[in-house]
């Protein structure tokens, strides 16, 4: 149970930084070697091309960003979350926000400083079903 609320606590300070707008909080939860797989779009590969990737957006829009529906196993230093994002966006200042829902996809891996970092992250958005309705049963996160 202290991996499984240790985890949920991670990924909550992973919502909070996109809603702080705070890339190096965000990009600081990702492991160095992180692979992050984006829709019809090629892989990122390691912490500073998805710093790279995320810079630009970061500086141009504000972001209210949640998840729902999470689904997370964990066996030793590896984890599987799963979950639904809803992202509202609009550039600085302006109106009115874009709603743009979708379904992740991350493994998480405890690294020696016993901090889980993301190892990898998939948009499945359109890949991975996912009712829009009530949290499977059994659903922890």
């Amino acid at each position: 149970m202290e991996n499984e609320d240790s985890l949920v606590r991670r990924r909550a300070q992973w919502v909070d930084a996109v809603n702080a707008e705070s890339i190096d909080g965000h990009v600081g939860l990702l492991g160095e070697r992180v692979l992050w797989l984006r829709p019809g779009q090629l892989a990122l590969h390691g912490r500073k091309e998805v710093l790279d990737w995320l810079t630009p957006f970061f500086d141009q829009f504000e972001y209210r960003f949640s998840v729902d529906q999470t689904l997370l196993r964990i066996t030793d230093d590896w984890a599987v979350d799963r979950g639904v994002f809803t992202s509202h966006v609009r550039p600085k200042g302006a109106e009115p926000w874009d709603e743009h829902r979708g379904v992740y996809l991350m493994t998480w891996h405890r690294e020696p400083d016993d901090s889980w970092y993301v190892h990898q992250y998939v948009d499945v958005t359109g890949l991975l079903s996912v009712d829009p309705g009530e949290d499977e049963p059994g659903a922890r996160g």
